[in-house]
């Protein structure tokens, strides 16, 4: 997986993962940023990263979760955050989807940091670090995404919208929808104040409201008959800017 790491005075850093390794590219060189002892990433599993200012973190499910700040190195994240699949920020909040904490494996499960603080994971009303379980409708979250200031953590055949609303509930979450949902994380591209995701009903936009379908009828049909079923969670959409 790579990534491109915006910071807040503009520069930029970019990163390539492997199984066992987080590369950063410097002076047209990958140089090796993995903590000591680098990583075991299981099989199956991929890397996924966000950033919260100018710490960039990264996370694979079967390691800890990763922070770099700035520059260097990256380390387990402070604070014991569960291990994660899926990672995103938005509004003051880092927040993990699909974790294991040591005890249990939530795999419809989110975990929201401090408010303004990414080393907070401790459940807590002082820090608003929370967690919770979106199990209205069966499956995984499969991707997880900011929108604005909220997140929507999409499940195979089904979405959900993610809202601040404070104390003591911290984040509340809606079913948008129980019959369409996103292959994977990757599936999930942002498109100017909204997202397009590819799912197994289709191509569609989400903007906050409700999923809208896209496209032509044979590209759905094409879609539905020539997808292959065991590795659709690698699915990867992208956006050509230029033409949408």
């Amino acid at each position: 997986n790579t990534f491109n790491a915006r910071l807040l005075d503009g520069s930029a850093r970019v990163f390539a993962a492997t199984a066992t390794a987080i590369y950063e590219l410097s002076g047209g060189a990958w140089v090796d940023r993995s903590r000591g002892g680098g990583y075991a990433t299981g099989t199956g599993e991929t890397w996924n990263f966000c950033q919260f200012g100018d710490v960039t973190i990264a996370t694979n499910y079967s390691d800890e979760v990763q922070a770099s700040t700035g520059s260097g190195n990256f380390v387990n994240l402070a604070g014991s955050p569960p291990k994660a699949r899926l990672c995103d920020s938005a509004n003051g909040f880092v927040m993990l989807f699909d974790y294991n904490d040591g005890v249990n494996v939530f795999h419809d499960g989110w975990w929201c940091s401090g408010l303004y603080d990414h080393t907070q994971w401790s459940p807590s009303p002082a820090t608003q670090a929370a967690n919770g379980r979106l199990f209205d409708t069966p499956g995984k979250i499969s991707a997880g995404r900011r929108l604005g200031s909220s997140f929507v953590a999409y499940k195979d055949n089904s979405m959900f919208l993610g809202q601040y609303i404070g104390i003591p509930i911290i984040w509340s979450w809606t079913q948008i929808t129980d019959n369409t949902g996103a292959f994977g994380h990757n599936s999930v591209v942002q498109n100017e104040g909204s997202h397009i995701f590819i799912g197994n009903n289709g191509i569609f936009s989400y903007d906050g409201s409700r999923p809208v379908p896209i496209g032509a009828i044979e590209v759905k049909l094409w879609l539905k008959n020539n997808i292959n079923q065991q590795y659709r969670a690698n699915v990867v959409a992208d956006i050509d800017t230029k033409k949408s």
